[in-house]
């Protein structure tokens, strides 16, 4: 049944629908199912972004025919096939993508459906890869010249590496704003940063497979970009801009990001600098900040929640090291996050803009700092 597209606006927004026989859904009771989600929603979702992110492969296809809103965005500038990659639904990314959908969108923060592929499982990344090559290019890169290889390595997933590398993609692209390219990316990868994360002989070995791996297939060498605290301190970057969001007239970089502060560790021939927990405390009481810190490695959802109910103002630090693309980065998280559309997703402050693409979901947390400040 066709209708025009006005009138599915009105239903999307109100959500008023029957049940049709043989349990075969129909557009309106697609809308009923999902009125609760956009009822909560504060992204401007449509029913399709709905689907997208929890639906199947036939509910798709109806709204499809129903409605020409294959490319409408939310409010990130998500368009539903990019919410389909970011929830792994390969159902719905397939028929986006076989109906016309566009591939060349960019969000407003810069991310690509490309650079999304990542959340995909191991069962669907190859047909995700394979749909992407034949309508488009699997190297289109996010606005800040991250490729979905530059991800791949960061997150120290091999066999995803190998799977991109096998469509001829970009070895030596470089990122804009260090230069970095696909190989040095892996150096991330033994990255310290703070004492609450150890560095094992297997993160170690696994750097230095997928250094082989890219120069193998073509990439130069490393390019020995210096990972000073200034550059490349993702931990102290975090607790620089939370120190900062609280203090009307904060302590500049330079005052924060003191060497008595870090302890160095040799690392797979380079030295890490790394903060401890007591550490950070002593940066937050220089610059003036009464806090108190404790590290959480279980209910974190149960944890963002109490915080986000207390009196008290409370900063969470959260290692992502169950994030696709992440493997011990930490984001700032503030606890007066909003739920609605993203309502497995967290608001960040985002430290670095290799990562702005990105976004995080509470599932992808492997341990938190919860910072109380008290003054």
């Amino acid at each position: 049944m066709k209708l025009k597209a006005a009138l599915i606006l009105v239903f999307f927004c109100f959500g008023f629908s029957v049940y049709s026989d043989d349990n075969h859904y129909d557009v309106f009771n697609i809308i009923e199912k999902y009125s609760p989600l956009l009822k909560e929603d504060s992204n401007n979702w449509t029913t399709v972004h709905c689907v997208a992110a929890e639906g199947s492969a036939g509910e798709m296809e109806i709204l499809l025919e129903s409605a020409d809103l294959i490319d409408e965005v939310d409010a990130f500038g998500n368009s539903p096939v990019m919410i389909s990659a970011l929830y792994g639904n390969i159902g719905a990314f397939r028929v986006l993508i076989e109906n016309g959908c566009r591939l060349d969108i960019l969000n407003r923060r810069g991310g690509s459906c490309a650079s999304y592929l990542g959340y995909f499982n191991d069962e669907d990344i190859d047909e995700a890869l394979a749909l992407i090559d034949e309508y488009s290019d699997i190297d289109i890169p996010t606005s800040g010249e991250m490729s979905l290889l530059h991800y791949a390595v960061h997150g120290g997933n091999y066999g995803l590496t190998a799977k991109i590398l096998g469509y001829g993609v970009d070895v030596n692209r470089e990122d804009s704003r260090g230069s970095m390219r696909p190989v040095d990316m892996a150096r991330f990868i033994s990255f310290q940063y703070t004492d609450v994360v150890d560095i094992s002989d297997g993160d170690i070995e696994l750097e230095n497979m997928l250094v082989d791996l890219l120069l193998d297939n073509g990439s130069r060498n490393k390019s020995f970009i210096p990972m000073s605290i200034g550059a490349f301190g993702n931990f102290f970057f975090n607790i620089y801009i939370a120190i900062d969001s609280l203090l009307d007239d904060g302590p500049s970089m330079d005052e924060v990001n003191r060497g008595e502060y870090y302890t160095y560790k040799e690392v797979n021939g380079s030295l890490n600098p790394v903060i401890g927990i007591e550490a950070v405390g002593k940066m937050f009481e220089d610059a003036g900040l009464n806090v108190e810190l404790k590290l959480h490695k279980q209910n974190f959802k149960q944890i963002i929640d109490e915080c986000n109910d207390s009196e008290d103002l409370y900063l969470i630090m959260a290692n992502m090291s169950g994030h696709p693309y992440i493997k011990n980065h930490w984001v700032l998280i503030t606890t007066r996050y909003q739920t609605g559309s993203y309502q497995d997703f967290l608001k960040v402050y985002e430290s670095s803009s290799l990562f702005a693409p990105l976004f995080y979901r509470v599932d992808d947390i492997g341990m938190m700092i919860s910072i109380k400040v008290n003054n």
